[in-house]
């Protein structure tokens, strides 16, 4: 789980971006575990996967990237607080998809969330 990108720059989307990123990093877990992909897929007796990235581009006042990012957030919370990354004050998780809503659409910006990765093999019957 890379950094969002926005643009124009969306001070609350990058923040939240972050904190998601080094509650993950602070906690020890990979924020890059797709790109293990294929070695996972290896070590467990499976043919070489093929692999895919794809990132979304999200704007304007539907993207249902608010709510994924707020939900995020709310589930990844109680560590985000052990971790030290930030305080439910900070965050105001409640508010959090109307603010980033606002400030995406205030700005006319997009915003790049970090890309999934897909991998998939056959293995003969």
């Amino acid at each position: 789980m890379g950094s969002f990108t926005s643009a124009p720059t969306c001070p609350l989307v990058e923040t939240t971006g972050d904190r998601i990123r080094q509650t993950f990093a602070r906690a020890g877990l990979d924020y890059r575990a797709g790109l293990s992909l294929g070695r996972t897929f290896v070590a467990a007796g499976l043919p070489v996967p093929t692999m895919l990235q794809m990132a979304r581009v999200e704007g304007g006042e539907g993207s249902p990237l608010y709510p994924w990012m707020e939900q995020t957030v709310r589930t990844l919370l109680p560590l985000m607080e052990r971790t030290g990354v930030a305080s439910a004050a900070e965050v105001d998780v409640d508010t959090l998809a109307s603010r980033l809503r606002q400030e995406v659409v205030a700005n006319q910006a997009v915003v790049v969330p970090p890309p999934f990765i897909g991998a998939w093999t056959r293995t003969s019957a």
